[in-house]
């Protein structure tokens, strides 16, 4: 059997020119893609902010960077890792939403803040009128803190893994 590494989709980092978080996420970003070995044509980014500075950068690192805004509805067809460090819940609902399929969901890797969190901090009201997605998803996803930095606390905070747990579902398809 033959192991294809996932694909990288990377959403909200910020512009890594100007934001010293948005750098070092990046940095941590090609780390993992490293010790995963995904390759930098596999990493796709978006951020509205992105300016031209940013645009050369991610040029010479061999990174793809997305021209189109998309709103997060990106639907994802195979392996990818989401890597989404702080980004607005919304971003996080309209990918849930494009790819709201047990076999989608089950491609998907987040790295990104704590979906649990974001249940638990707004009302169930709130919740169930605009990010239904996140809310019935949160409770079936296994989720590993990445450790905080004590250089970039503000970078690396509230982060994790999150997937869907193996055999289990928010509904049945």
């Amino acid at each position: 059997m033959s192991f294809t590494s996932p694909d990288v989709l990377c959403l909200g980092l910020g512009s890594p020119s100007t934001s010293r978080n948005a750098l070092a996420q990046l940095g941590f970003l090609l780390k993992m893609c490293e010790h995963l070995n995904i390759e930098r044509a596999q990493v796709s980014l978006y951020d509205p902010v992105f300016n031209e500075a940013d645009a050369n950068l991610l040029e010479e690192l061999e990174l793809r960077r997305l021209a189109e805004d998309s709103l997060g509805k990106y639907s994802i067809e195979a392996p990818t890792i989401l890597f989404m460090p702080h980004c607005d819940i919304p971003l996080y609902e309209n990918v849930l939403r494009q790819n709201w399929t047990a076999t989608k969901l089950s491609n998907l890797v987040f790295v990104a803040n704590q979906f649990s969190e974001y249940v638990e901090s707004n009302s169930l009201r709130k919740m169930e009128a605009e990010f239904p997605c996140l809310l019935q998803l949160a409770p079936f996803l296994d989720s590993r803190s990445l450790p905080i930095s004590n250089c970039f606390s503000t970078a690396f905070n509230n982060l994790s893994i999150q997937f869907v747990r193996s055999g289990t579902a928010p509904f049945t398809t």
